[in-house]
Formats: C-alpha cells, structure tokens, sequence
C-alpha cells in the first residue's frame, strides 16, 4: 500500500511539473511586455497563462513562502501538448539572484526573456502610470518626481552596501529611478541562467516587430511564418484618463475577465479602442525639463556604459540607439 502511495504521489508530481512554465518573460515593466506576451501567446506551440502576470514567485522579494506549485500550474491547465507554456512577470527582474534562484529550483533551466527600454522614457512612463494608479498626487509633475527620487538615492545605494538597490524596499519615488539600472540585475539573473536569457528592446519590439518576432521564434526554435503578414498591436501602453471612476471599472473589468480576453484578442482591442476614445487624455505634465533629463542622463550614463559592455560580450549586435552611442 506504501508503495503505491509513493507512486501516485510521484505520478502526480511529475504531472503536475508538466504544466508548469518554461518560458517567462521576467522584465521590465513599461517596456512592451504585454505586447510581447499577446503575440508569443497567439503561436500555436505556446500556451500564455491564463492572466499575464502571475508574479507566483514574487513573495521570494519579500522573504514570504510561494503557494503550492499546484497553484502555479493551473495558470496553465490549457496547456496540451503544445511545447512553451509562458508567463510574464515583469517584476520577476528586480527580485535579482534569489528569485532567479527560487525559479531554477522549481522549474529547471527555462527560458528567461528580458525586454528594455531606454531607461529615462521608461522612467517617465512609470511616473505616468503610477499617478494614474494614484500613489502620486494628481497635481504631481515629472520634474518634481524626478527630483525627489534623486535625493533619495544616496541614501539607497547606502542601504544597498553595494548590491542592487532593493526596489521593493524603496519609496515609489526611488523604485522608478533605480528599474533602470538594469546590470545591476541582470548579472545576478546571468548567474544563475547562463545560457538560456534572451534580451530585446523595447523600441525595436514598437518599430519592427515581425523581425524580433522571427528572431525569437528562431531561439525558441518555433515556427517563424505565423508571424508573416501579421497585424501587430501595441497592448497597454500608458495613457492618461480623463474621468478616475471609469478607469477603476475599466481596471476592474479588465482584472476580473483576463482569461476571457486573452482567449478573444480581436475582442479585447475592440474593447480597448472604445475606451480609449471615451477616457484617454492628452496632456503634457509627463515632460521632463532639458535640466532634469540632463540630471538623469549624469546618473544612467554609467549604467548604459556597463550594459552595452555586458551585452556586446555576450554577442548582441545592433543595439538600440541609446546603447550604441554609450561610450
């Protein structure tokens, strides 16, 4: 009786290791990782999880236990027999070498992809969406976020004592400033995945899409042609909104029926398109000044600099442009 005990236990461990991820899209976020996702998601030997960003094992960057792997692997119960089956976390990046770590644990060598994006519209894409969510206050300006997150950073890199700042730990303020160092989190990921990350841009994925496509499915050793003669569209870009409640319902619509709209793409751009006419707000309260964007330069400049070395060693060519004019 034991041994038959043993041996559907171990039946269903393995069955439950067969639904779990393989490929992740782990960064950064404000760089076209859903848009990523919906178009890996819509080839035929990748099953997408049933809502794009499970963060399953974000609780590590809290020093917090994860769920049961169970849980994990009904984010992906319609998976088949099809060969990826993928989340997109972009959070996952800024947990550093212990997430990384905890992942390999429980789920091998998978494919890690990283997406980036030129660290100051990035910065100032998450500056216009976290007001939008309402952390900042709604009179708060770009330059003034930019400001305060500039005297918060010796103190964090104090706190850091040389390791990467722990964004988690850190205001809204400093979090957004220090997602764009981005070796400093990369090279804990390479330490643990040596040979299975994969980097894009942000600003390639936007301009020339079916090529990143045809290159990805090369790595992933996929079927390039789904992607030929393919309409590609921008998914969740940051918009400002002009009325706060029917962007609540439209989040809350949006959250509660993910899986509904990642099994109806046609229908969720619909969707979206109509709420964009109804609730998207032009406005310019997201510039920086030439001083500020100056100031921001000084301190990403070093940052680029050592991601262009780490990358064009690795073999990486045709870097964006805010890459190859690094010295």
């Amino acid at each position: 009786m034991q041994i038959q005990t043993s041996l559907t236990e171990a039946g269903e461990t393995a069955k439950t290791q067969n639904r779990l991820a393989n490929l992740i899209i782990a960064g950064v976020n404000k760089a076209a990782t859903t848009s990523l996702y919906t178009y890996l998601a819509g080839h035929p030997e990748v099953c997408g999880s049933s809502i794009k960003e499970t963060n399953y094992f974000m609780p590590v960057a809290y020093g917090k236990p994860l769920p049961a792997l169970e849980t994990y692997a009904e984010y992906f119960h319609s998976s088949g027999e099809r060969r990826y089956r993928m989340e997109a976390s972009p959070r996952y990046i800024f947990g550093g070498g212990k997430l990384a770590e905890t992942i390999r644990q429980n789920l091998g060598p998978v494919r890690i992809i990283f997406v980036l994006r030129q660290p100051i519209t990035r910065l100032v894409s998450y500056f216009n969406h976290v007001k939008n969510s309402g952390e900042l206050p709604k009179e708060a300006s770009c330059d003034e976020y930019v400001g305060r997150a500039l005297a918060e950073l010796p103190g964090a890199m104090d706190r850091a004592k040389g390791k990467p700042v722990d964004v988690y730990r850190e205001s809204v303020f400093l979090r957004g400033l220090a997602q764009g160092f981005y070796t400093d989190y990369l090279e804990e990921w390479y330490s643990v995945f040596p040979d299975t990350i994969r980097i894009y841009f942000f600003e390639s994925l936007t301009k020339d899409p079916g090529s990143v496509m045809e290159d990805l499915c090369t790595w992933l050793e996929i079927d390039p042609s789904v992607y030929r003669n393919s309409e590609f569209s921008w998914e969740n870009r940051t918009m400002k909104h002009r009325s706060r409640k029917i962007q609540l319902i439209g989040d809350f619509i949006n959250k509660k029926w993910e899986p509904f709209w990642r099994r109806h793409t046609k229908i969720k751009s619909f969707a979206r398109d109509i709420y964009c006419r109804i609730n998207e707000k032009h406005s310019d309260d997201g510039q920086l000044s030439p001083a500020r964007r100056a100031d921001l330069e000084k301190v990403y400049g070093p940052y680029n600099q050592k991601l262009k070395r780490m990358l064009c060693q690795k073999g990486y060519v045709n870097l964006p442009g805010w890459l190859s004019k690094s010295a």
